[in-house]
């Protein structure tokens, strides 16, 4: 086995980068819970509805990229495992030049679209629709930036340079909740504030792409298009197209829907228990991030290694997530009047249960949506999401009207629930070596549901503490020593560079 495929995927790098890639995820989590009760107190309910919405168009624009920042990182892992260094640079000024030409027609399209959102479908007070459209065609006028970062970002992911991404994405993850509140003593304008974070995205980019042409130094050689790999990047991100499409739309079309429906202030309602909540699917996102391309290295090579990536991926994500969100669920209300106050805690405390529930399905999910498209089925995951969205609008149009935005949360998890469902029945399928993790999921599974529903009777905080005290130390326990977890992640540590168990 070669020495680029050791590094790539040796049991201690990815335990370092794991950590570190959590590290990223974790502590930004921390600044928001302090930000976003600041920015929601000072901007008031309809400003920070305008901003929330504002992300969501970015968020939902950068599919331009056409799947290409996993492309390359895919891509390049293959090459750098194949001992085929020397194809890296072609193909990554290739992937970058896409990036800019498609990250373009994004900006274009934020352009053309904004004066509808905001004068047609949003119901956007009149005196706030200057700034909206303004917010609007700022974002938009930075989507190449979004674009362009994720795929450098994804190339030093193929080289497990996480160290190297902790050090950019760490700080300007946190400035971007910072710099908004920096600008409120001068302005509270929502175009002036997405105009600092934009500040912020355009120093990531430099950041990124200085790093990646130091750790690639023949980038620095006269820049090569190669028609051959331009075919290749888009056949592989066609699929990754599809759900970069479709993904968003799932992710984001609650917000659009209770603001069509029902008001800006029902979305800002919705968006603070739900930014919560789903922030804990970045812990296991962060864990995927670092296992991907060894999965897209090892699958051909050593199946069996695979599997037991697979595995380690898996339990992983069940430790990192279950406890915290079963505290959340234990104590939502609670938190949620402490964090932003009764009033938004009294319609927020039932959508964060919901959310909940929902966000552990959606973050064991992870490592299965990981290797499929590690194993090269980007296909699969694209027909999942087609056939989920149109259960989640129908689900979304029978409960919304019927329970407001709670029906939204509960739309959002079922949705979570089917894909999880589905994914998991793909890597049973595709990766038999796998098939250990698939099974001790489904326990953890069904055991956590039943915690759920039991965290439902305690109404007192004496009562719900009580729980906790029993409750966390026997999941952490539990988890701590099932035999599969441990011993997939013992063969893992100790296996030696020509793939046999030491």
């Amino acid at each position: 086995m070669s020495s680029s495929l050791d590094r790539l995927h040796a049991g201690p790098v990815l335990a370092r980068n794991s950590v570190l890639n959590v590290g990223i995820s974790a502590i930004p989590m921390g600044v928001a819970f302090i930000a976003i009760p600041v920015l929601l107190s000072q901007l008031g309910a309809a400003r920070f509805g305008i901003l929330s919405l504002a992300w969501v168009v970015v968020g939902y624009f950068s599919f331009f990229d056409i799947g290409l920042s996993r492309s390359l990182t895919q891509m390049v892992s293959e090459r750098l495992g194949a001992d085929r260094s020397y194809e890296v640079p072609g193909l990554v000024w290739t992937g970058l030049s896409l990036l800019l030409v498609f990250g373009l027609i994004g900006s274009f399209g934020i352009l053309m679209v904004a004066p509808i959102l905001v004068q047609g479908i949003l119901q956007i007070p009149d005196s706030l629709q200057a700034e909206s459209l303004a917010t609007f065609q700022i974002l938009g006028i930075s989507i190449p930036l979004v674009i362009i970062s994720s795929g450098l970002k994804g190339i030093l992911e193929a080289e497990q340079r996480f160290g190297s991404i902790a050090s950019i994405q760490l700080p300007a993850a946190v400035l971007l909740l910072v710099a908004p509140i920096l600008v409120l003593p001068f302005s509270h304008r929502v175009d002036a504030l997405v105009a600092s974070m934009v500040a912020v995205r355009l120093g990531g980019l430099f950041a990124f792409g200085i790093t990646a042409f130091r750790v690639i130094p023949k980038l620095w050689t006269r820049p090569r298009f190669v028609s051959a790999e331009t075919k290749k990047l888009i056949s592989f991100g066609g699929w990754l197209t599809v759900s970069n499409i479709i993904s968003p739309i799932m992710v984001y079309i609650d917000r659009f829907a209770i603001g069509a429906l029902i008001s800006l202030s029902a979305v800002a309602a919705y968006v603070i228990p739900y930014e919560l909540v789903t922030r804990v699917v970045r812990l296991p996102i962060a864990v995927t991030a670092v296992f991907f391309p060894a999965f897209a290295t090892t699958h051909q090579s050593d199946p069996d290694r695979t599997g037991l990536l697979f595995d380690s991926a898996c339990q992983t994500i069940l430790l990192l997530t279950v406890s915290p969100l079963l505290l959340f669920f234990l104590f939502a209300g609670e938190g949620l009047t402490m964090w932003i106050g009764a009033d938004f805690a009294t319609q927020g405390t039932a959508v964060a249960r919901c959310l909940i529930v929902g966000a552990f399905f959606n973050s064991i999910a992870q490592a299965p949506f990981a290797l499929v498209q590690g194993l090269g089925r980007p296909n699969l995951t694209a027909r999942f999401h087609a056939w989920e969205l149109p259960f989640y609008i129908l689900s979304l149009w029978v409960l919304l009207p019927r329970f407001g935005i709670v029906g939204a949360a509960l739309a959002w998890t079922l949705r979570t629930a089917a894909d999880a469902a589905l994914l998991f029945a793909a890597s049973h399928k595709l990766l038999p070596s796998g098939q250990s993790g698939v099974f001790h999921t489904i326990l953890w599974t069904g055991g956590v549901s039943v915690l759920f529903a039991a965290a439902t009777q305690p109404t007192s905080i004496f009562s719900k503490g009580v729980f906790a005290l029993i409750a966390l130390p026997a999941l952490v326990g539990l988890g701590l020593h099932q035999a599969g977890g441990i011993e997939a992640l013992r063969r893992l540590m100790k296996r030696s560079p020509t793939g046999e168990v030491q």
